[in-house]
């Protein structure tokens, strides 16, 4: 959240119901760093401290927020695995033995590499879904999250895993990008949870 905002615009369940609702920037209470993310700090906010908004239809809204929150996610972990996948083929190419030879490396930055690939042709999937209809790109994106989450994660992996054991070092930068990309899995739903949303979603707007 911006240090300088005056409110928030969080959604609030509420008898069964989700409602927007604005709440006061005093009232968030900081939370420090999450895990995986050192430079962010976590904000909490109280349901007894928001107030209700009247906002119409908020169902396109909302599709719309959790769209934007699923392609962000997707955003940075994007990044963070795209630089893992470049630093580690700069590892690769400079290393004394030039280990960029050796068929196991190459199977990891092949590995890395695809799970880029793969990962930005989902978003870039979801994201022109979500210009066309709110409800329908909410559904591409967590789908595009619930899929390209285990990839990327992997992707990273194998990236570090061309270190050896420096990988896991702070200096190369890399660890410290899994566990972001590891972090934002989980955050707003994990790819089961998301695939689990999906099939209800899918069982309420296309019955049988």
């Amino acid at each position: 959240a911006d240090a300088g905002a005056s409110y928030l615009l969080p959604v609030v369940s509420s008898d069964g119901a989700l409602h927007w609702c604005t709440a006061h920037a005093a009232a968030r209470s900081a939370l420090g760093a999450p895990y995986g993310f050192d430079d962010l700090v976590a904000l909490s906010v109280r349901p007894k401290d928001a107030t209700p908004v009247a906002v119409g239809n908020a169902a396109p809204w909302l599709a719309r927020a959790l769209a934007c929150d699923a392609l962000g996610a997707l955003g940075v972990a994007l990044g963070a695995a795209a630089w893992s996948h470049r630093a580690a083929r700069a590892c690769a190419h400079q290393r004394r033995c030039l280990i960029e030879q050796h068929g196991a490396v190459q199977l990891l930055l092949a590995s890395s590499r695809g799970a880029v690939d793969t990962a930005r042709a989902l978003t870039a999937a979801a994201c022109e879904a979500l210009g066309r209809d709110a409800g329908a790109g909410c559904a591409a994106a967590l789908r595009a999250k619930a899929e390209a989450f285990p990839l990327l994660t992997r992707g990273v992996n194998d990236a570090l895993q061309v270190f050896g054991g420096l990988g896991y070092m702070r200096d190369t930068g890399v660890e410290k990008r899994l566990r972001a990309v590891m972090h934002l899995r989980v955050t707003g739903g994990s790819p089961p949870e998301l695939a689990l949303f999906l099939d209800a979603w899918e069982r309420c707007h296309d019955p049988l």
